[in-house]
């Protein structure tokens, strides 16, 4: 029992952030979800008031895409402060249990990318940068076809971060190595650019069914996110229309001036039905074909005519074989 007001009914998950649990709000009869902060995270009051400053930040947050935060609070148990936040509980489960139950297809990985933009673009709008965006903490529940999508632990990941950073004798670690942004990981100040980097992350593993880095360690892995560059989408996964290539070489950009400019402008460059379109126009390219002759003879190859529009990657690196084909990592190629 917290604050002798919410019971805990029964672990739901566990994290670098706390506990999360499924309990009972005895005062006005409803079920919700309660993270248990670290305690030893915010031993020191300095740190106690930043916390309910970014949980404040955080329950500011109205956008059907991001998880409610109802109250927050502190129990003392054994003499020590014990940190908790108060949310909504959300319907479905994670995007991480997702992933290794039931994989999203291509058009679905659209759905819930485009649906954490618009969070991301609600939050970022007031100042609120995640710092933590991983399928661990985006919720998903298809219903009827469609995908429905909360984002959980606005305002938190900040303050765990820093705090994190003041007591690196705890050996804690904030934020998931295989979704941190470039400047992130080399411990540079962070601004909304950076969840846009992470949310590219997210989006190459539902497209692929691996993040775009993967090393023995964690360290290997923040060194590949500072200096490789990784393998395009349909490359991993050929099924995949080749806007997917363009749209996560400009979310994964070293560089975050060469991102993106915002969340709408990376939601803009994956329409919802853009693969579908994508399908239809190289269905109609190979029906495009100069008819045979009146012999029937065959027609050749070289007289196929393309219904490609001049800006397509594909007529690029078509026009460009005489000098190889036009690389397809260039930041920033279809930043809007």
């Amino acid at each position: 029992m917290l604050s002798g007001r919410y019971e805990l009914l029964e672990p739901l998950g566990r994290g670098g952030m706390g506990v999360v649990y499924r309990a009972r709000d005895r005062e006005l009869e409803r079920i919700v979800a309660v993270k248990v902060l670290p305690a030893q995270m915010l031993r020191e009051e300095d740190f106690r008031a930043r916390f309910r400053r970014e949980a404040r930040a955080a329950a500011g947050l109205s956008h059907p895409n991001i998880a409610v935060v109802y109250d927050i609070g502190e129990d003392i148990g054994d003499g020590e402060p014990v940190p908790y936040l108060v949310m909504e509980l959300v319907e479905g489960g994670t995007l991480a249990d997702l992933l290794r139950q039931a994989p999203p297809t291509p058009n679905e990985a659209g759905q819930i990318v485009a649906a954490v933009l618009e969070a991301l673009e609600h939050s970022h709008e007031r100042e609120v940068v995640h710092r933590d965006i991983k399928p661990a903490n985006i919720m998903v529940h298809r219903a009827g076809g469609r995908v429905r999508v909360k984002v959980m632990d606005f305002g938190i990941a900040k303050l765990m971060s820093e705090t994190a950073t003041r007591l690196t004798a705890t050996g804690m670690r904030m934020g998931t190595p295989s979704y941190m942004s470039p400047e992130q990981a080399d411990g540079k100040p962070v601004d909304a650019r950076s969840d846009l980097y992470s949310t590219g992350c997210v989006l190459y593993e539902m497209l692929t069914g691996r993040p775009p880095f993967t090393g023995d360690s964690p360290t290997a892995v923040l060194f590949q996110h500072l200096r490789k560059t990784p393998q395009p989408p349909s490359q991993r996964n050929p099924a995949l229309a080749p806007f997917w290539d363009q749209v996560l070489a400009t979310a994964l950009a070293k560089d975050p001036q060469q991102r993106h400019r915002d969340a709408a402008a990376m939601r803009q460059a994956i329409p919802p039905h853009r693969e579908q379109d994508q399908l239809r126009h190289h269905s109609r390219e190979l029906a495009c074909r100069v008819p045979a002759g009146p012999r029937g003879a065959a027609t050749s190859s070289s007289k196929l005519l393309t219904a490609v529009p001049a800006s397509s990657p594909d007529v690029q690196t078509r026009a460009g074989r005489g000098a190889g084909p036009t690389p397809w990592w260039r930041p920033g190629r279809i930043a809007a």
